[in-house]
């Protein structure tokens, strides 16, 4: 019986052992070739490693070599681990060229191995054959990997699932399985907020919850944004790489609006980007007198470092960028600051103190007056309500409107200037008599020249700090418009009761109607518009007594001071009021129809038309008869008052109107943007109609 198991177990060892092994079925079917060309492709954005991948791109494998996936292991380009000068750090098509014929067919096989190999395969101490027949050995301590002693650094690099790449500190031609893991670097780096330096703080204060990224090349900044190592600073503003394989890296740092890399421009020639990188924070009079010639230069702004030292800071100090770097290697522990903020730190400080920002206030409130009077006879004179004011108002009058026209320009500058002025009153965290109060006017205020800048310039850029940062665009409609919002809301809940003719929540209220009229919100324009008429607030003056300096129609009025051209533009009226309480009447008509409540819409219509003695228009005239109505006594009620354009846009009648004057839909339905403006911030974009 024993005899017939030991036959049997024989047996069945023999059909074993004469079974064929089963091939592992492949996970690539597709050529050789388009295996390369698709993994080429993936790894094309990545320019630290490009030496290698333009070199991969011209080898011919075998069916047989890619079938089961492969995983490769790309070296750095030599370049970006041992680089003396910072223009070597960029890889130009000559260096790559000399590059690539070092790395042969059998140099580049060093470097990949049969198979999909994740992070988790390699294992301490496995040995990998590459298709050269290489031996390479893996070396793990925790997260840390090495391969022939050589540092891995970062997880597969590509999205594919027939492939794996990593990243490799050098070539592993001329490597062995005995070579020991390489010991890697750390740098500290401590990132530092300028805008808060102070005597007392010479960098500022640390930057807690700053992004740091480092970047192998600048072209992987500006142009592939692919870094190899990121991560945000502590509460002191410091944040340390370990375990960096040895290179060279690029800093960028960012927090906010606040960046170390605060000017560039694109060379053309090489497609590289370049600017001035910091060398510290002016610190007194005396500094920036000790100190290379530089626009803008006195205490808290960035001194720019004078690369030629011929002490002037121009264009012959511009250094490719990212500008600041470090370079790891023998395991060195590297500590390196870096300096965030503005091109102009100065300018964007808010209120220092209560005198400063009561200062600013009062300053800000004079030079919006005079704003709106200008904005007001801008309206009149692209409208039918006003010929040409004088002769800087000739080409306006005509439609011959463009980019350097100084009127246009002015009023943009100044109400950017004036925002500015609003901005540092808003962000001032210091004491302040009535502090909510003095902010909430602020708001009220800069809602309203946005509303004015955003009607007639349409696409403008949205500034919420004490200046406008080097990378400006056009905000978006929606940002825009919720901003004004915002604002509003927020000085409505917060102002103060009383004060007849000054900004309180009932005035804001009234310019919430006007913007809601505005985008065409009708439903709340007339909510708005109902809760100020009816608050019994103001009331409709006689015709002659309207424009007195104590109106009670003046819902927000200016300065009763006029100048000479204004008062002859205004009919030498004593006042011209942001807004008055009949315009809100318009205003309730117009969206209570809209809405489709006629008998609303008709009742403060009539209420307004009686008031001049003109005829009160009856119920079932029907609704265009009335919409006709409300928008002819809107210009007669409101003649020259700086509504009657931005009105006849949205009502869409500007073109049979002003088509005489040389008026087009598509072009002069909004403003140009400065030509100044475009100069400065080239990131913006003209309107339409006027890009020549």
């Amino acid at each position: 019986m024993k005899h017939s198991l030991l036959l049997a177990v024989l047996a069945v060892g023999l059909l074993s052992s004469c079974k064929k092994e089963k091939p592992q079925p492949k996970v690539d079917n597709r050529p050789p070739k388009e295996v390369i060309g698709t993994l080429t492709q993936q790894l094309s954005n990545a320019d630290s490693i490009s030496t290698f991948t333009n070199a991969l791109k011209n080898l011919s494998l075998k069916e047989e070599e890619t079938a089961m996936g492969l995983t490769v292991f790309a070296p750095l380009n030599e370049l970006d681990v041992s680089v003396s000068k910072q223009k070597a750090a960029v890889s130009s098509s000559k260096t790559s060229a000399e590059d690539t014929t070092a790395l042969t067919d059998a140099a580049l096989k060093d470097h990949i191995v049969k198979g999909i190999l994740k992070s988790a395969d390699l294992a301490d101490g496995k040995i990998l054959t590459t298709l050269s027949g290489k031996e390479l050995k893996i070396t793990r301590e925790g997260e840390k990997l090495w391969i022939n002693g050589v540092l891995i650094s970062g997880t597969d690099i590509t999205s594919g699932s027939k492939e794996a790449v990593y990243v490799v500190q050098k070539r592993l031609t001329n490597t062995f399985v005995s070579d020991k893991p390489s010991t890697p670097s750390s740098v500290e780096i401590t990132v530092w907020n300028t805008l808060l330096w102070s005597e007392a703080k010479p960098q500022g204060e640390p930057a807690a919850d700053a992004i740091v990224y480092l970047y192998h090349t600048p072209k992987d900044f500006f142009t592939n944004k692919r870094s190899v190592y990121q991560g945000k600073t502590n509460a002191e503003g410091k944040i340390k790489f370990a375990n960096l394989p040895d290179g060279k890296y690029f800093i960028v740092a960012v927090k906010d609006e606040l960046r170390n890399i605060l000017f560039w421009e694109e060379n053309l020639q090489d497609s590289t980007f370049r600017g001035h990188i910091a060398a510290g924070v002016f610190q007194s009079a005396a500094d920036v007198n000790a100190s290379a010639k530089q626009l803008d230069a006195m205490p808290g702004n960035i001194k720019w470092k004078d690369i030629n030292s011929d002490g002037v800071i121009d264009s012959r100090d511009l250094v490719m960028l990212p500008g600041e770097s470090v370079e790891t290697g023998n395991g060195k522990n590297l500590q390196v600051s870096i300096l965030i903020g503005y091109e102009n730190n100065v300018l964007m400080w808010p209120a220092k103190t209560e005198a400063e920002a009561l200062s600013l206030m009062e300053n800000a409130a004079k030079e919006l007056d005079k704003w709106h009077k200008n904005m007001v006879m801008l309206d009149g004179v692209l409208s039918d309500d006003s010929g040409p004011v004088s002769a800087a108002y000739d080409a306006i009058d005509l439609f011959q409107l463009n980019p350097s026209n100084s009127t246009i320009t002015q009023n943009w500058l100044k109400a950017y200037e004036i925002i500015s002025a609003l901005n540092k009153v808003i962000k001032a965290d210091i004491p302040i008599a009535n502090k909510e109060q003095l902010q909430a006017q602020a708001k009220a205020m800069r809602a309203y020249i946005y509303m004015q800048m955003r009607t007639y310039y349409v696409n403008i850029p949205l500034q919420l700090e004490p200046s406008l940062r080097g990378y400006v665009i056009n905000s978006s409609s929606g940002s825009v418009t919720n901003q004004i919002k915002n604002d509003l809301t927020a000085a409505a809940a917060s102002l103060s009761n009383g004060n007849a003719g000054k900004l309180n929540p009932m005035a804001v209220n009234a310019l919430l109607a006007k913007f809601a009229s505005q985008t065409r919100d009708f439903t709340t324009a007339a909510e708005y518009a109902g809760t100020v008429i009816e608050s019994s607030q103001y009331l409709l003056e006689k015709t002659a007594s309207i424009f007195n300096a104590d109106s009670k129609e003046t819902i927000w009025g200016g300065a009763d001071t006029l100048s000479y051209q204004f008062s002859s533009y205004f009919f030498n009226r004593q006042s011209c009021p942001y807004i008055r309480l009949a315009e809100v009447y318009l205003i309730g008509a117009e969206a209570n129809l809209a809405a489709g409540n006629e008998a609303q819409a008709l009742s403060y219509l009539n209420t307004l038309r009686g008031r001049r003695s003109m005829a009160a228009i009856g119920a079932g005239v029907g609704k265009d008869s009335i919409n006709n109505a409300i928008k002819m006594t809107w210009k007669i009620e409101m003649q020259k008052e700086g509504s009657r354009f931005a009105n006849l846009v949205r009502w869409n009648m500007a073109q049979t109107v002003l088509k005489d004057n040389g008026y087009e839909q598509f072009k002069h339905r909004m403003l140009p943007i400065p030509q100044v403006v475009l100069d400065r911030y080239p990131t913006m974009k003209q309107n339409d109609g006027y890009i020549f």
